[in-house]
């Protein structure tokens, strides 16, 4: 860590004029978007949810079928009276400014965890030129708040912020549920790191304070807890797939996968600075780490 902090320092001036320069295109390629496209479904559920909240109809909600946590949708709120307009697209605000603060997060935990300036350079331009990345950035769904929350957990803990870090995954949590998922990548960072049981009691109580205050939010608004059960509901029930359904769903990833890295020749062009940086053997073990987790979502 200590080499991670002098180098925090020794950083030269081209590589910080570079890394500004993707944020603010980052930010050019994604703003488009706040107005462009109407809003799916969900997207319109969301942002009724959030005008019910911002003009005190509803605050808690009552009398909707929630089924996710409410973290966006009252942040999504605040920014109704802020713009001044009955309009849908202020509900986008919040994933906007989360999208162009993950480029600069993902940068610092780059950084942190490779301390290598054409790694960060290379991480941080592929999500900003990522076709995915940029459209989903600026819309009304609860993955851009918690891709932002997991990753500023994960820079904190790599910071030695152990409580900051628990408040962050607990308001991940509080977004969307599916941030119970990356728990075992906060904690294989946090084994690499070095995280002692100390720091992560101190995880611990920054996290459980977020978890309770959903659980209170539910309770008062229904008197049980039926978050999870109405999106099982939703979602038609949930089970596991049989290897026959993953077989059938191949062909169909791989044409998403295009939309996360652009068009083959686009990936290709990263591919010499991806196998340099991955045989150096002082990141042997942090690569192998990440590589499961990989395997263990797609799986």
């Amino acid at each position: 860590m200590a080499q991670a902090a002098d180098g925090d320092r020794s950083r030269p001036f081209g590589f910080r004029l570079a890394l500004i320069g993707l944020i603010l295109l980052g930010v050019w390629l994604r703003l488009p978007g706040i107005w462009a496209n109407t809003f799916h479904a969900d997207e319109a559920l969301f942002a009724t949810w959030a005008r019910h909240i911002a003009v005190w109809k509803d605050p808690l909600l009552v009398s909707q079928l929630v089924d996710k946590p409410p973290l966006l949708f009252y942040l999504q709120a605040l920014f109704y009276p802020l713009l001044a307009t009955p309009a849908g697209w202020p509900a986008r605000f919040p994933d906007w400014i989360a999208s162009i603060l993950l480029l600069p997060l993902l940068a610092r935990a780059s950084w942190r965890l490779y301390n290598d300036e054409r790694h960060t350079l290379l991480t941080t331009a592929l999500l900003c030129l990522s076709p995915l990345a940029i459209q989903f950035s600026p819309t009304a769904f609860t993955d851009p708040l918690l891709t932002v929350l997991l990753l500023a957990a994960l820079v904190a803990l790599l910071e030695r912020r152990a409580g900051l870090s628990g408040i962050l995954f607990g308001l991940a949590l509080a977004s969307k549920y599916q941030a119970a998922l990356f728990l075992p990548l906060i904690v294989a960072v946090g084994w690499l790191d070095g995280v002692g049981r100390g720091r992560w009691l101190r995880w611990l109580a920054g996290f459980l304070p977020a978890l309770l205050l959903v659980a209170g939010w539910e309770l008062l608004r229904t008197g049980e807890f039926l978050l999870w059960t109405n999106q099982v509901a939703s979602y038609g029930g949930i089970r596991l797939a049989s290897p026959a359904e993953i077989w059938r769903q191949l062909p169909h990833w791989g044409y998403l996968l295009t939309f996360i890295l652009g068009p083959a020749s686009l990936a290709l062009l990263f591919l010499p600075a991806l196998l340099a940086t991955a045989a150096q053997s002082h990141t042997a073990r942090r690569d192998q780490a990440l590589a499961l987790m990989v395997i263990f979502y797609a799986a």
